[in-house]
């Protein structure tokens, strides 16, 4: 080989040799030059994310606050619920765990892919794939963590409702919130992710919600809690809240009812407060706990029978003839008549200008009949004459003055204020003068007329507390609200010697059946039309027996009638008639009543008494 030549290829090996050490100092020019970018000028956003793999974040939201009974018993708690999460990044095989998950529990593979498919919008956060686990899934879980990388059992609060349905309406029930966590505040964005939404549950939402904590704690590889990194900041639990129902007396008086729906109030006159509220039917809260089944919210949004309104304050009914009581009143107070005044009832009752008659319940009338008598047997011509000499003007101003027509803000939402109608109403609604015809079926308490349950509570205990007013209420340390006077005591006197009559005559009021031996009931039946007697006639024998066209029944009394402590109002919906539907169940809850919460002994009742009831009352109205 000549000289030229081997040195030709000796310069040509050299090029090569510096290309090589060229191109290598090149590469790894570059990737100091990376390794350098990524720890001198992305360090900070790096190690958040080292931090994110190795340290995490575990809030702990505040526990909602227990609510309880008069007694202390626990209406609403949280019990520990279990709930499987994942962190995707945290499973080397996250399709693989999913997998492993469905076979074990025999989960929907496509529901869990379908929960999971979020995973990556959000690295290093915990995405739910099953709520509430059972006890045993969750320690098995546990057990065998290093089987399901990625995955964890996390256990938070679900509120929980020990005694099921009793008193659902007032407690309400909780579901998730339907705030964004930006509107929420920084203190609240986990307690706040469930809100109340009905009853007491809604209401006082922002006095049973709690303040968020938290801890921060390091993990290994699959995401594992290896320790706790200090501070750990306590939550605060909600606030407890004290009722003043008696779950024992709830639960009895819903018992009482067999079945029926309808509502009952139990209260004391003379503080306002509410032992018992029950609207029937009702609904479990836990239902709604950790999300309602789909198909149970339509059935529950489609039932005829309302059972997630609460009838208490948003049902508006006719009250049939206790509204008899509030037409005796006006005229006692308009000096229209005193206690002795006597009409003659013969079943009918003409109206100048209307073909037909009014009538009164009893075929052939009541003969001649006194106020007290009008009471006992319900008499409707009687209160239909008092009506026609006062008008409906005078009427409703009496009603409202009783504080029906308006809302008593009980602290349950949806609270409607029914309607006492007047020639005003009438003129604004229908752009008609009101006519005369109108007028006795207000003073009946039919027609126009509608009202809650709990206005007609009120009303009875305004009659058993002697005219003064207490607000109802269902917090037991709510602050006391100034009672007012309302009724002239010596003007309810007749009143009540007609609603102890109604119970304890001997000769048989409409509410006979009410009756307890040594505990004097003093009462007043009321049979509320669903349609009229002309829409009846107009039915077939089959459509007249439907329950749908049955009338409402009441029943509005209190106990004992010589020092009252004690009111119940019953309401079952189409039940035919207040004596015969309402009554039986008013004398089941006094009869727990009385055995359970009524210590003293009472004077002897209505008729066995040695100075006739009646003269001690009408005496009383007589006093100046």
């Amino acid at each position: 080989m000549s000289p030229a030549k081997i040195l030709s290829e000796q310069d040509l090996f050299r090029t090569r040799v510096i290309c090589i050490a060229l191109a290598i100092s090149f590469v790894f020019s570059f990737l100091g030059g990376r390794l350098w970018y990524l720890q001198v000028i992305e360090h900070e956003e790096y190690q958040s994310y080292a931090e994110g793999n190795r340290i995490r974040l575990r809030p702990e939201p505040g526990l909602r606050g227990q609510i309880l009974d008069r007694n202390g018993q626990i209406l609403a708690e949280n019990r520990p619920a279990y709930h499987l999460q994942m962190v995707w990044e945290d499973a080397p095989n996250p399709l693989q765990t999913l997998n492993k998950l469905s076979e074990t529990f025999q989960w929907s593979l496509i529901e869990l892919l379908g929960k999971s498919q979020y995973a990556s919008r959000t690295p290093f956060r915990s995405i739910r794939l099953k709520s509430d686990l059972t006890a045993d899934q969750a320690a098995f879980l546990q057990t065998h963590s290093d089987k399901f990388p990625g995955v964890t059992v996390e256990m938070e609060a679900a509120r929980f409702y020990p005694h099921g349905k009793t008193a659902a309406h007032v407690l309400g029930y909780v579901g998730a919130t339907n705030k964004r966590s930006e509107e929420l505040p920084s203190n609240q964005k986990r307690s706040r992710s469930i809100d109340g939404k009905a009853g007491l549950e809604m209401t006082l939402n922002e006095f049973l919600t709690g303040l968020d904590g938290g801890r921060q704690v390091e993990v290994d590889h699959i995401g594992r809690e290896l320790r706790t990194i200090p501070p750990v900041i306590a939550s605060v639990p909600g606030n407890t809240l004290q009722l003043t129902i008696d779950i024992e007396l709830q639960k009895a008086v819903e018992s009482a009812m067999d079945n029926q729906t309808g509502a009952i109030l139990v209260m004391q006159p003379g503080s306002g407060e509410i032992l018992a509220m029950a609207s029937l039917p009702a609904y479990d809260p836990n239902w709604f706990a950790n999300g309602i089944d789909p198909n149970l919210w339509n059935q529950l949004l489609n039932d005829a029978d309302r059972p997630l309104e609460n009838k208490i304050v948003q049902g508006a009914y006719p009250p049939g003839s206790i509204f008899k009581l509030v037409t005796a009143y006006a005229a006692l107070d308009q000096h229209l008549i005193d206690p002795s005044h006597e009409e003659t009832c013969n079943g009918y009752f003409y109206v100048k200008g209307r073909s037909a008659p009014f009538k009164c319940w009893k075929s052939g009338g009541h003969g001649p009949v006194d106020l007290i008598e009008a009471i006992r047997g319900s008499c409707n011509i009687y209160f239909y004459q008092l009506a026609m000499e006062m008008g409906v003007d005078t009427l409703a101003h009496y009603a409202k003055m009783m504080m029906f027509g308006e809302k008593l803000d009980l602290g349950v939402a949806g609270e409607k204020t029914g309607l006492i109608p007047d020639s005003d109403w009438k003129r604004a609604t229908f752009n008609e003068r009101w006519y005369p015809g109108e007028t006795p079926s207000v003073a009946i308490g039919q027609g126009y007329v509608s009202v809650t349950p709990i206005q007609l509570a009120n009303f009875v205990n305004l009659i058993a507390s002697g005219g003064i007013w207490h607000p109802p209420k269902l917090l037991r340390d709510q602050a006391e609200s100034p009672s007012q006077t309302i009724l002239d005591q010596r003007i309810i006197a007749p009143l009540l010697q007609g609603m102890v009559a109604v119970v304890n005559d001997p000769n048989g009021g409409t509410a006979k059946v009410a009756r307890i031996d040594g505990f004097t009931v003093a009462g007043k039946t009321g049979t509320a039309q669903i349609i009229s007697h002309e829409t009846r006639k107009n039915l077939t024998n089959e459509e007249k027996e439907l329950r749908k066209y049955q009338n409402h029944a009441w029943f509005a009394g209190f106990a004992p009638a010589e020092a009252p402590e004690v009111t119940v109002l019953v309401l079952v919906e189409h039940g035919q008639g207040g004596g015969k539907a309402a009554a039986p169940v008013a004398r089941k809850i006094l009869e727990f009543y009385q055995e359970h919460r009524y210590g003293r002994s009472v004077a002897s009742s209505f008729q066995d008494q040695t100075v006739p009831f009646s003269w001690q009352l009408n005496n009383a109205f007589d006093q100046p």
